[in-house]
């Protein structure tokens, strides 16, 4: 969303959303209309509040929506998220991006050809990124990279969690612990 060439596209109708707590269709309706900043009045019906995202996205010129972690309301309400992907979708001036571990395919009528599934980083593509969140790498480092098998996100996440805690090696034992 913060590639030049998408900010130049869609200027300030980016969204960013994460669905990581939202385990139904309704849940996912409130967290966009939390992301696209909407009053919500106690006592507002989830199809209330259902109405007047979509109203709010089919007045928008353009955008673009990234509902990230979308693997929770799929697994807990599909039909339901399936019937609200497709009304988004249909919408000719937004773009919906969905981030998710489950690789299955939402039935819902996406552009072709379709993106590609995120892959793995290389091992020095994720020492980068390593180094970009901590400024150094040790062999715990690399420990972390290999045990969740270099998938960017996790990557990022326990380089994060390391500089928090100023000790790759105490994130590592953890890991081992905690997985």
């Amino acid at each position: 969303l913060h590639d030049p060439e998408v900010q130049n596209l869609y200027g300030d109708h980016r969204c960013f959303t994460s669905c990581e707590a939202a385990t139904t269709s309704d849940g996912v309706v409130r967290v966009l209309a939390e992301g696209f900043r909407l009053e919500i009045r106690k006592g507002t019906s989830a199809l209330e509040l259902q109405d007047r995202v979509l109203s709010t996205l089919k007045a928008a010129a353009s955008g673009i929506i990234c509902l990230d972690n979308f693997e929770t309301p799929l697994d807990a309400d599909r039909e339901n998220v399936e019937i609200l992907l497709d009304e988004i979708a249909t919408l000719p001036n937004i773009a919906l991006l969905i981030t998710s571990r489950d690789t299955s395919v939402p039935a819902v009528r996406w552009t072709y050809p379709p993106l590609e599934h995120i892959q793995p980083f290389s091992e020095e593509a994720a020492i980068a990124t390593w180094d970009d969140i901590c400024h150094d790498h040790d062999e715990y480092a690399f420990k972390l990279i290999e045990a969740v098998d270099r998938m960017p996100l996790a990557v990022t996440l326990l380089a994060r969690q390391s500089n928090i805690e100023k000790s790759p090696k105490r994130v590592w034992e953890r890991w081992e612990k905690e997985r």
